[in-house]
């Protein structure tokens, strides 16, 4: 989807490989779109050791299906800068990308 709204994407399978890629090239990235359930390392950990050792200051934001307080409270522990809630549509995460590019 982010894709069809021109923007460039790296992918990664999982936390691990998400921090990999930061430790690589950690001022590539403009956002970070964080699935909170991954096989091997989860979203809210990674967020955790991203911030910890302070590999980008871009905005990392979760994605999960579980929207209520507690989901948010966890998040914003983790240092994550925002929550989009799942299932994810082309309009939905085009109007967060107008609000957070101005495109």
């Amino acid at each position: 989807m982010l894709e069809n709204l021109h923007f460039h994407v790296n992918l990664a399978e999982n936390g691990l490989e998400a921090i990999v890629q930061l430790e690589a090239n950690a001022n590539k990235f403009d956002l970070i779109l964080m699935d909170l359930e991954m096989p091997e390392l989860g979203g809210l950990q990674a967020a955790t050791q991203i911030r910890e050792q302070n590999l980008t200051y871009a905005p990392i934001y979760a994605l999960t299906s579980h929207d209520n307080d507690q989901t948010r409270l966890l998040c914003r522990a983790a240092k994550m800068n925002g929550f989009i809630t799942k299932p994810l549509t082309l309009e939905k995460l085009s109007s967060i990308m107008r609000k957070l590019f101005d495109t």
